[in-house]
């Protein structure tokens, strides 16, 4: 029996200046079980001035769409923002652009690749955001409402989710990340070009009929076992993906292309990111020789720049305003966000990809060859009380994947302990074993760069 959720509950988004917000709001406007159920947001930030653009904003989407603009609100105090709260969504960037540069530059000096989500740079940002969770998670705890849901957008998605996690004990914290979706999408475009009966229907629609498996953490997944319709096209795929015909735009498939020689031998799809596994040395001399400008943190300010000059001006066509939010990448989050949420509210038992964390209410562990409070990106069916488990599918990991996995595992849940626990020890054991700094690392200089790299984290 289906247990939905009560109507009239309050959300708060953290971080609700993002530029991204208001793409979120699109999707509330469109689902009608969040129009439904959810009948107040509150956009909780820091800075003023920015949070009242984007709540204007949006309130125009909501406008546009026929709904009450009055059900959004802006709140620079905490304490008013988070009263009676029963949904977080965490959309929080620390440190904002400037860090980011400086998380995709500063590693750099150290002979380490330059990534805001991953190694040197993705700590640094951990550090930053689990830093400001801890200055809100005090007045979430005392003013919202009994074990609220807890839905992280911010990056590292997963190791933040776990911080939060351990920070609040809350029943229901998930991470989202919209690349299983996008994997979805690119093999939606093979399958248009193979079944004619698919023409003219829309990448998004055909996707939305693809299921796939994922194994591992987030932004170090792996995917396989791809259905179409009760169809296992697994076969199909990896054969179109090894010999694409001529008029196939390989180049809007990049996540799958870029590892044609991995799906041929082991049949699986690494994630994007595992490039920078695979390609460390390359990837790092040629970000060396990158002029600041061309950094993607730099085009992403000045893209956030004239974004909010869009949100601030009255007479800004509302469609177009939003299209442009597909030029600053991460297409997706949204709709992922609004399916997530609408299935657990009406405890649909929907089949969505997460990052959740490695084991269940009583304790068994999903993935037996990781720690058990490790967030996995992995599919689960969405429940009133979190996600599930799909326990059907293969849990297995092929190596080198699988060594990979378990070494970040190991990483990060060293990092986020560390910090939690303030303990400096814990922090420089996390970064000396992870695979993309400690092990990276110019042996004639190791102990030197551990012992300032280990300085940041304590400044932050």
């Amino acid at each position: 029996m289906r247990i939905a959720a009560p109507k009239n509950l309050n959300m708060v988004a953290l971080g609700g200046a993002s530029t991204y917000f208001p793409d979120f709001i699109l999707h509330y406007a469109l689902s009608p079980i969040l129009r439904e159920r959810v009948g107040k947001i509150v956009l909780y930030d820091k800075e003023p001035e920015r949070v009242e653009i984007v709540g204007r904003f949006s309130r125009r989407v909501l406008a546009d769409h026929g709904l009450d603009p009055s059900i959004i609100s802006v709140s620079t105090d905490k304490e008013k923002a988070f009263e009676g709260a029963h949904i977080f969504l965490n959309m929080m960037r620390a440190g904002k652009m400037p860090g980011r540069l400086e998380d995709e530059t500063l590693p750099l000096l150290y002979g380490l690749i330059g990534q805001e989500t991953m190694g040197l740079g993705g700590l640094r940002l951990l550090s930053r955001q689990i830093h400001a969770l801890q200055e809100l998670i005090p007045a979430i705890k005392s003013n919202a409402a009994k074990d609220p849901y807890f839905f992280n957008f911010a990056n590292p998605a997963g190791l933040l989710s776990m911080a939060v996690g351990q920070m609040t004990n809350f029943n229901t914290v998930l991470g989202l990340c919209n690349i299983p979706f996008e994997i979805r999408i690119q093999i939606a475009r093979a399958l248009k070009i193979q079944r004619s009966s698919l023409s003219g229907q829309t990448d998004e629609q055909i996707a939305d009929r693809i299921q796939i498996d994922s194994i591992g953490l987030n932004h170090l997944s792996f995917f396989r076992h791809f259905i179409f319709d009760g169809e296992d096209i697994t076969a199909e795929v990896i054969k179109f993906i090894s010999n694409p015909p001529a008029n196939f735009d390989i180049e809007k498939t990049e996540d799958i292309a870029f590892y044609v020689d991995i799906v041929k031998e082991h049949g699986l799809f690494p994630n994007w990111y595992w490039q920078y596994r695979m390609n460390h040395a390359d990837v790092v001399e040629k970000q060396k020789a990158t002029a600041i400008s061309d950094f993607r943190a730099f085009k992403v300010m000045q893209w956030e720049r004239n974004q909010l000059d869009a949100y601030a001006n009255p007479n800004s066509p509302i469609s177009e305003t939003l299209f442009e939010l597909v030029k600053r990448g991460g297409a997706g989050y949204a709709l992922m966000a609004t399916r997530a949420l609408a299935a657990i509210l009406t405890d649909s038992k929907d089949r969505q990809i997460v990052s959740t964390k490695n084991s269940d209410s009583d304790g068994k562990v999903f993935i037996p060859w990781l720690p058990k409070d490790i967030f996995v990106e992995v599919p689960c069916f969405m429940h009133r009380t979190g996600p599930r488990f799909d326990k059907k599918m293969d849990s297995s990991l092929p190596e080198p994947f699988r060594s990979s996995v378990i070494q970040e595992a190991d990483a990060g849940i060293y990092f986020v302990n560390g910090l939690l626990q303030n303990d400096p020890d814990l922090v420089l054991k996390a970064v000396w074993l992870h695979p993309l700094i400690g092990r990276r690392l110019p042996q004639a200089n190791a102990d030197r760069f551990l012992h300032e790299i280990l300085k940041m984290f304590v400044a932050n």
